[in-house]
Order: C-alpha cells, then sequence, then structure tokens
C-alpha cells in the first residue's frame, strides 16, 4: 500500500516535481507502460478538474472519468482501471476509496465557497 500512499501524493499534490521524483523513483516507464501511466494520469485530471464542472462538455469528462474507476465490470478490458493498476503495482481499491474521500472534501469545500450546494446529481455520494 505504500506504493499507492506515493502515488496518490504525487498525483493530488499538484506538485511537478513531486510527481516527476515519483516517476524516476518507482516506475519504469518506457513504451506500452509509459502509455498507461498517461491514461491513468489523464482519468485522474479529468476527474479531479471537473467534479464540479457546471458545463456540459466537462461534466461529461467527469462522467467519462468517473465510470472508468468505478465500472469493474471492464476488467477483461487491457486498459481497464483494474488492469492499469495491477501493472504499476497501485492497489486499485484504496484509490478508488481515496477518490471517494477526495471528492467528498472536495464538494464540501465547494458548498462553503459558493454559499450553496453545486450540482451533481450524477454522483450521489451517500450512496457510494
Amino acid at each position: 500500500m505504500s506504493d499507492t500512499n506515493e502515488f496518490i501524493t504525487a498525483l493530488f499534490t499538484d506538485d511537478p516535481d513531486n510527481e516527476e521524483s515519483y516517476y524516476r523513483t518507482n516506475l519504469e516507464l518506457d513504451g506500452e507502460k509509459l502509455l498507461w501511466w498517461e491514461v491513468l494520469k489523464a482519468a485522474l485530471e479529468d476527474y479531479k478538474e471537473n467534479v464540479n464542472a457546471n458545463k456540459s462538455v466537462d461534466r461529461l469528462k467527469f462522467i467519462e472519468a468517473f465510470d472508468w474507476f468505478y465500472n469493474e465490470h471492464q476488467s477483461s478490458y487491457i486498459g481497464s482501471y483494474e488492469n492499469i493498476c495491477d501493472m504499476f503495482a497501485i492497489d486499485a481499491f484504496y484509490l478508488r476509496k481515496y477518490l471517494i474521500l477526495w471528492t467528498k472534501t472536495n464538494y464540501e469545500r465547494e458548498k462553503i465557497s459558493k454559499g450553496r450546494r453545486p450540482e451533481i446529481e450524477y454522483l450521489n455520494l451517500q450512496e457510494i
């Protein structure tokens, strides 16, 4: 799980130096592995950047990322979330739990900063 913690720290601190340090220290990225790493990273970025989106195009990016992270029946697909996590020895379940925690924290922060409850009808956090 320490690899997963380091991965989460690298991608959720918004510090490019930290992320690059993780790459150099923990991963041998070349060819196919680099491609799958970038897929995982792009999905996380779409999730993080669009979680409170109001524009339909940005909301769609979040929905697609959310579906990719939480749609377990796609595990037979080589580019599935679970398979990519396995490739990098990242605990997929733990990262999902972290995303839920991050989403709840972000949701509350957004609600407080705007003085209202943001519209996220497609994500019922109480059911997760």
